[in-house]
């Protein structure tokens, strides 16, 4: 099976199928193979929930730069799923997929740049998290949200 019949399989909910195709795929370094189970994981999708899986998969597949993967990664730190909470490690992933253009990333740093503000009084984080947040808006990828205007009130009130 190909690594298109695999991802079919996974997005079609057929997990059973996908965990046989897919488990090969993502021990061949295959990234989306391994960003896929790696989701199954986080989850419990056709496998037992396991975090610590979806951990170590996905930095797999964000350590050969999948934006993807390193934005997963990032909310999994952030969150402290899977891996102790860590803002700064959360920062270092989300930067390198924002680099890549992925607008959730570019949210996410936004978000926690923000949150950075409010808990020490950073005057130059609000700055970039609007940068970030607005550049996600002009692209059309990120929604006018209450984040978003959560960011632009701080950085303004700075």
């Amino acid at each position: 099976m190909s690594s298109n019949m695999a991802y079919e399989a996974f997005i079609s909910g057929d997990y059973a199928t996908a965990l046989q195709e897919l488990r090969p795929l993502a021990e061949q370094g295959d990234a989306v193979a391994q960003i896929a189970l790696g989701a199954m994981y986080a989850k419990g999708n056709g496998v037992p929930l396991d975090d610590y899986e979806a951990v170590k998969l996905l930095r797999l597949a964000a350590e050969q730069g999948d934006a993807e993967a390193q934005t997963y990664l990032g909310v999994m730190y952030a969150n402290g799923t899977g891996v102790p909470q860590d803002d700064k490690e959360a920062v270092k992933w989300y930067r390198l997929a924002a680099e890549q253009g992925h607008a959730k990333a570019q949210n996410n740093l936004g978000v926690i740049y923000a949150k950075r503000t409010q808990n020490y009084k950073d005057c130059f984080a609000p700055r970039v998290a609007l940068s970030m947040c607005r550049y996600a808006v002009t692209r059309g990828t990120f929604p006018l949200t209450s984040q978003f205007w959560q960011v632009h009130f701080t950085a303004n009130a700075i």
